[in-house]
Formats: C-alpha cells, structure tokens, sequence
C-alpha cells in the first residue's frame, strides 16, 4: 500500500486525510491496516509512541462503524488524560465528514457531569482512562452490551501504573463476540499474559527497530562525573539554539531542582512531576505545547502519555532502570516523519547498563566529546548568521524608528565586509561574555542549595538588594521560575543577583543588588510577555513584621504590628 487511496476506505475519511495531509500510511499504520480490513480477528501491535498507532486503529474502525446506530461501539482505553485527549482530537480529525458520527472522552480531573451528559446524548465511541471509565460503569452511564471493538492503547504503560484490576474490570463488561485490538511499545510479561487471558488467536504485527529508531533518531551520549553533569546539560542545550525537548529526571526533587537551575539561569524551563495538581500540570503542558517552554523537564511517572510533536531532542539526565522507560523516553522525539535526538548524560558505572540497551533493542548509542567553549560559541555565531540571513526586513519598523537616514550613513562609511566583521566581533564579544561569566558562577555554585516555592535568596544581605514592581501576577500565568527567566531574558549580559520574589494576582515584587536600578528599569522599557507590555518600577523595601511585647494581668501574650 503505496498511499491511504489504496487502502478502501471510505471516501469521507480519505477527504479528512488528504485534508490534514496523510498521504502515505506508516509502517503500522500500512500493517494495522491491513488486517484490519479484512479480518475480524485479535490483533497485537508493536510500535513506540508517535509511529501513527492512533490512525493505525482508528480508521478501519471508522470504515466499519454503523453510524445509524447510536450506541457505544468501541471503547478505547489509554493511561493518561492527556493522551485521551490527543487520541479523541485524531479521531475527531479522521471523522469530521462523517457525519453524525461522535466519540467522546472520559477522563478524572474534570466534571464527570459534564461526561455524563455527553453519554447521554449518545455516541458510537468512547476514550478513556480506566479509572474514569470504571466509575461510569458502576454508575450505570456507560453501557458496553453493543460494543464490536475493544482497543488497549500503550497497555504497557497502563499496567506498570497499576490499572490492571480496573482492565480486568472493564473487559468483563465487554461482550464475548468483539474485535480486541493491543497496542504497546514493549512486551512485557504482563502484556503476554493479558493477551493470553482476553484475546483469541491474536495476529501480532510488529515494526522493526529499524523501522522505529534508527531511521529517524540518533542515540548518543556523553561521559560525564555527577560535578559537571549540570553543566553538560547546559553546554547541549546551547549547542542546538533551537532545542525543543524533554529532560528525564529519576526523581520529583532531581526535577525541581533542575527545572529552577536552568530557570535561573535563563532559559524557558519548567518541571511536570507528581506534586502538581491536574491545573497546574495542563498549564505546563498548554505552555510547553504552545512553545511558550523551551525545556521540559520530568519523570518518567508525570511524562507517561504525553504527545507533543516537533521535539528536537530527548536527554536523559540518568538512565531510567527499566529498558522498557528507555524506549518510551526516546519515543518522544522523531515523531510524524521527522527527525529527532536521544542523547544520555553517563557515568562510569552506566556504561554496562547502555550496553545491555544496545543488544536488547538493536540501537546504537554514539559517544559523543563535551563540546569546548570554542565550538559551542562558533555553532551559536553559525546560527546568528543563518538567522541573520533569513530575517525579513521589516520596512515599517524602521521608517517609524526613522532609521533609514542612519543606514545610509553607516553604508557610506563602511564596506559591507567591515559592517558585518563588526556584527560579527559583537556577537563573539557577548557570547564569549555569557561563557565566561558562566563558568564563574558555576565554579561557585553550591553542590545543593535549599528553593521555596516564592523564595529565592542568594548570599547577600537584606539590606543589599533593591525592590521592584511589575505589572505580571499569577492570573498571566507567571511563578517565580518563570519571572526569573524574564528577568534574565530582559537583562541578558548583564551580571547581577536576584533576591526574593513575591508573586501576587495582578503584580508582582522582585529583588536585584542595589546600585543597578537604571539598568533594571532601562531593560524593561519596551519589553513585554506574551503580548502583555511590561511596566518595572522601583518600590519601597517590603515592610518587616516587628514582635512586641505588651504587658497584661496573667500570661504574657505577643501581638503582631506592621510598621
């Protein structure tokens, strides 16, 4: 099967695909597809996340679907809300000239009134996660007596995060006569065993290692000692200026800590772990998706699910434990046809480990040499010339500024080859600046250092730092990591330390060493977040909260006053 025109479907799903440009079938897809088609038999499929699983289901059940029938024919079960989401949205997509066709998503942490609802009014498919799936059975709103197609989306993933009792629940309810269809990127002995219990005479289609990693991403790594393995991270970040990717951490503290480091230092970072709330989490991954969050880092536990396409780059500050984490981790990146990079922060000791990958799997891993101050600042003036090269010349903006009597100027007293040795020379000034300064604070950096949630104190003084107001609070989607980055973001070149911030709803407070508040307020002139223009001005010291004593008959009691 060359392309989705020679696979029978019906004609308004391939309008939909050409429509979203879904010419030729993936590896599974091409696979699924044809047994799909043409049989009504079991089917496990292997393949790493982002080889195109959801289509690979989705349409043959799509084809097959009685639409005059409003009942629920297909129940689609998948580990994690945001995955469930993903998948509805697809099917969404391939469906949309089908008409009167619905699917609808069930999930926890949102209302499941609202899901009821939507059951009520009928549907021919359903997503969801096992536990919210569960409760609607026991509840009586989700009836699967006319279910024809059962789909066990990244079963590996839901049975290492404990839902098999609620899988085992779920599937009782189905009918006996139906089509299961298993999806996973491993096969473990739980997913063995699950098949063995659920499913008859299952056809297995698998796609090649080959098919799945090399072609589209490289494995590498670099041997670091714990001591420089921050700054490693660092140095590979800024060796690709247009990194979008996941950072893997073993635990929720490495997480934090990383997270706020590398906000510190400047770049777009935050952390998705186990203590945020479902709210803050669907901010960080609105944001990460939206591009508005250059780094992502996570554990394996809160990055379970995720489907964000255009990654760059996956890079495992540790190695996971399980060989089966290594697989979903790099399945993060080289998504949809494109290419990506999973790249291994190693000690000594991990080499063993990295190797038994390779022959388990088939990859190969590329050791890869820190790269030195001088290639990393010639890979950042490459880009800035490439940059520069693309960039559109915006005609407007000058004439407003009144720049062009200055152009012509600096053209009449200077060659071209002149005019960009100067840029040039600039660029190299700043960047061997930012290295140098860098490294200096590095060097001094503590091995641990305690974080609050709103707090950030370096070793200077109370008295040694000056107090700001900005007009950003939490209801523009601010915290502390984020300001920190706009501070640095706005004050780039400039060496200064950042004393404790305080956000509110509608402003915020912020602290820098004193003696630098024309600096601070010149940075700010002109500069904006998100489309919200800023306004930094210079505010009082916060007020300190002063214990007296009164006397009173009997005990001694303190009362607190703010002067």
């Amino acid at each position: 099967m060359k392309s989705f025109s020679e696979s029978g479907l019906k004609s308004e799903l391939l309008s939909a695909l050409d429509r979203i440009n879904f010419i030729k079938p993936t590896p599974i897809q091409h696979k699924a597809l044809d047994h799909l088609m043409s049989s009504e038999k079991d089917l496990i499929g292997l393949a790493h996340t982002g080889t195109g699983k959801t289509a690979a289901f989705a349409l043959p059940i799509l084809h097959r679907t009685h639409i005059e029938i409003k009942q629920v024919q297909t129940i689609v079960l998948c580990p994690t809300r945001e995955l469930c989401l993903q998948i509805t949205n697809d099917i969404e997509q391939y469906a949309k000239d089908l008409r009167h066709f619905k699917v609808v998503a069930v999930y926890g942490g949102a209302s499941i009134v609202k899901q009821m609802n939507d059951l009520k009014r009928g549907c021919h498919m359903v997503v969801g996660t096992p536990g919210r799936t569960l409760d609607l059975i026991k509840r009586n709103r989700l009836k699967l007596n006319h279910v024809r197609w059962v789909v066990l989306d990244e079963a590996d993933e839901m049975l290492s995060m404990g839902f098999k009792e609620d899988m085992d629940q779920i599937l009782a309810e189905t009918p006996k006569e139906k089509q299961t269809l298993l999806f996973s990127a491993t096969m473990p002995k739980g997913i063995a065993s699950l098949a063995q219990n659920y499913m008859t005479d299952p056809t297995k289609v698998s796609v090649t290692e080959e098919q799945q990693t090399t072609s589209q991403v490289s494995h590498s790594f670099y041997q670091v000692t714990n001591r420089d393995r921050f700054d490693t991270l660092r140095l590979i970040v800024d060796l690709h200026p247009n990194f979008y990717g996941i950072i893997f951490c073993r635990t929720r503290r490495e997480t934090k800590e990383i997270a706020e480091r590398m906000s510190a230092a400047g770049y777009l970072t935050d952390a998705l772990h186990g203590d945020l709330n479902q709210g803050q989490r669907d901010n960080v991954m609105r944001r990460f998706r939206d591009g508005k969050i250059q780094l992502l880092i996570a554990t394996d536990v809160a990055a379970r699910g995720l489907d964000v396409n255009n990654l760059t780059h996956v890079i495992n500050y540790n190695l996971p434990d399980e060989l089966e984490s290594y697989v979903h981790r790099s399945g993060r990146t080289g998504r949809a046809g494109n290419s990506g990079e999973s790249i291994c922060l190693l000690a000594s000791k991990d080499i063993k480990r990295l190797q038994i990958i390779e022959r388990r799997t088939g990859i190969r891993f590329e050791k890869r040499n820190i790269p030195s101050k001088k290639e990393l600042i010639s890979g950042r003036v490459h880009h800035f010339l490439k940059h520069l090269q693309n960039l559109q010349i915006n005609e407007a903006l000058i004439k407003d500024f009144d720049l062009k009597p200055l152009i012509e100027e600096l053209i009449l007293q200077m060659s071209k080859e002149e005019l960009v040795a100067k840029l040039l020379t600039q660029e190299l000034s700043d960047l061997h600046q930012q290295y140098k300064s860098d490294r200096n604070q590095n060097r001094n950096r503590p091995e641990k250092r305690e974080s609050h949630s709103n707090s950030h104190r370096t070793p200077f003084s109370e008295n040694q730092f000056a107090r700001y107001y900005i007009n950003l609070g939490s209801k523009h989607d601010v915290d502390p990591k984020t300001l920190i980055s706009i501070i640095n973001r706005q004050m780039r070149g400039d060496q200064f330390e950042i004393g404790k911030i305080e956000i509110l709803k509608s402003f915020s407070f912020f602290e820098i060493e004193k003696g630098l508040e024309e600096v601070v307020i010149s940075a700010f002139k002109k500069g904006d977040y998100e489309g919200h223009k800023l306004i930094v001005e210079k505010s009082l010291p916060k007020p300190t909260l002063r214990i007296h004593k009164k006397k009173k008959k009997g005990k001694k009691k303190k009362r607190a006053k703010i002067f």
